[in-house]
């Protein structure tokens, strides 16, 4: 009766790490390993190893900032007005932040395969709050049709069935992709004799009368003699603070010291070789559990980084993946997606964090204000403009005398130049200039996809009336940031096409020209910026965005007016 009652119990769970509480209750708690000590998650975080593994998984999990991004035409930006923003990020519900949830959840998975939470959605269907379900307490099932639901037993005794989309549901390792598997149950061996290791360790030292010796007597001892002898020396000897105290003899009785047995001997080995155990099984470096033996400084940094691409980044995915697929709608996933901040993870290196600035600011793609964003400190007045590698000198600049000093710098660079005249090398002058356009493209579309996010935030905070107010205010002192994006490709492009086919030093008059040129082309990219806005400020922030060929056709017309300009065009 009783093999039938759980073949039939069996077969409603899909397998036995999601066994309902009942039945585990009814087992004692877990299963018994061969050491005899019954292994269970409540036990098993008992021994030191286990619980400094699972704490340090769950706490890393927990501390790293899980942020909700929205994707742009290139590029992302936080979505801090959605909903799912608060649940991750800040408080996913009244009682607790967003670091304990996590790091519960991590902890359920860690120790009974699996970690639940309940989704609390509000009229419009879009999360609320998120709420841990005990994972000893929910069952993932399927029902005759086979579609997924969790069966949930209420604290009242009752059950109550939510449907897949309500459930937050973080997997360990399993075979059927419905269900993780308990490392418990799974590495109970391993654990009862870690837990039998240091629970004979504990008695070893409790009783402090270590027989490294034997007590022999001439006579024969009645059973009332032998229990007073024992209790007497338990009495007076057992304990850390009696293990050195003297003995008394009496009645002829001898003492013979023996050798320490091999089992003790090998005590403190056994225990190292259970933490190794350990962190073999969750993937956690050995200096993270206090087990230094090996280590060195060298390796330690090694496998720091491991622990993150290794053992976290895995279950860094599966926190993204199934809160993508839970707390987006099936539009919003399209544009809206969760991804932990892992640049946190990196914060205390001090050194390796400034040296990979150093690299970004010198190579051009991070600007001071980048940086300090990164470092969570605010921005300053002109510390969006990015450096030119060729030689570290903020692109363009506020004032004439400075571009132009740039402009023939970079120019006289390239090698000896001349203004071309009308027919001298026109066709190896026309493809450079063609060939260029790219470069030309490239740098104005940098740019336009930072126009664009900047108005796309503006438009969501000031409304149509109040985006034209800030359109006027943030475009009268943007000449500076554009002559950063712009002024780069442009120069190039110049200097190319001079380079092809001159000789000799720059001519004054060819700095000049190609200096107010550079001028009047971010003019005219600013203008058709404002204009092009403004014809669009009752749109809705997301279905803002440029003509595609925007970038394509400024570079074509500014390359036919560079071309002009030297002559080699009507």
């Amino acid at each position: 009766m009783i093999s039938t009652l759980l073949e039939r119990r069996g077969r409603e769970t899909a397998h036995p790490s999601t066994a309902p509480a009942w039945l585990v209750d009814a087992l004692g708690g877990g299963g018994a390993s061969a050491s005899g000590i019954k292994v269970t998650p409540d036990s098993a975080l008992q021994y030191t190893a286990y619980w400094a593994a699972v704490n340090i998984i769950a706490g890393s999990i927990g501390a790293l900032p899980l942020l909700v991004y929205e994707r742009l035409e290139r590029g992302k930006e936080r979505a801090t007005k959605h909903p799912a923003w608060r649940l991750l990020y800040d408080r996913p519900n009244e009682y607790m932040d967003a670091l304990t949830f996590r790091e519960t959840i991590q902890g359920h998975v860690l120790t009974w395969g699996n970690g639940y939470a309940e989704i609390q959605r509000g009229g419009d269907g879009r999360p609320i709050a998120l709420w841990p379900l005990l994972p000893n307490r929910t069952r993932a099932k399927l029902d005759a049709k086979r579609r997924l639901y969790y069966e949930v037993d209420k604290p009242d005794g009752g059950q109550a069935n939510l449907a897949p989309e309500n459930v937050l549901h973080l997997k360990g390792l399993g075979f059927d992709g419905l269900v993780g598997y308990s490392p418990v149950r799974y590495h109970s061996e391993a654990i009862g004799l870690a837990q039998a290791t240091q629970g004979y360790a504990a008695g070893f030292f409790k009783r402090g009368a270590t027989p490294s010796g034997v007590m022999e007597h001439p006579g024969q001892l009645s059973e009332l003699a032998k229990k007073n002898l024992r209790d007497s020396t338990e009495r007076e000897h057992a304990g850390l603070d009696q293990a050195h105290r003297i003995w008394i003899l009496e009645e002829d009785m001898k003492w013979h010291q023996i050798g320490v047995p091999a089992n003790e001997a090998q005590l403190l080995e056994s225990r190292k070789f259970s933490v190794a155990d350990i962190a073999r099984i969750f993937q956690v470096p050995m200096h993270m559990l206090a087990e230094m033996d090996r280590a060195t400084f060298a390796n330690i940094e090694h496998q720091g980084i491991e622990f993150l691409t290794q053992t976290l980044f895995r279950w860094m995915r599966r926190w993204e993946m199934e809160a993508g697929e839970k707390l987006f709608g099936i539009a919003e996933r399209e544009t809206h997606f969760a991804e932990f901040l892992v640049e946190a993870f990196l914060r205390g290196d001090t050194l390796s964090r400034y040296r990979a600035y150093h690299i970004g600011r010198q190579g051009g793609w991070l600007s001071a204000n980048d940086v300090r964003e990164r470092e969570n400190m605010n921005p300053v007045e002109g510390g969006d403009e990015y450096l030119a590698p060729l030689n570290m000198a903020p692109v363009g600049g506020e004032g004439k005398t400075d571009d132009d000093a740039l402009l023939a710098s970079r120019l006289l660079a390239a090698g000896g130049l001349r203004l071309l005249g009308a027919g001298s090398g026109e066709a190896k002058a026309r493809a450079t200039a063609r060939a260029l356009e790219g470069v030309v493209a490239e740098t104005a579309g940098r740019m336009l996809r930072k126009e664009l996010n900047d108005a796309r935030r503006a438009l969501g905070r000031h409304g149509g009336d109040g985006f034209e107010a800030w359109i006027e205010k943030h475009y009268q002192g943007y000449e500076a940031v554009l002559r950063s994006a712009l002024a780069p490709g442009l120069e190039a492009a110049a200097g190319a096409v001079w380079s092809a086919v001159g000789e000799g030093p720059v001519p004054a008059e060819a700095l000049e020209r190609v200096a107010e040129w550079i001028r009047a082309a971010v003019e005219r990219h600013r203008e058709a910026s404002v204009r092009w806005l403004r014809a669009h400020r009752n749109e809705a922030p997301e279905n803002l965005a440029w003509p595609a060929d925007r970038a394509k056709r400024f570079a074509q017309e500014e390359m036919e007016r560079l071309l002009v300009l030297m002559g080699n065009a009507e």
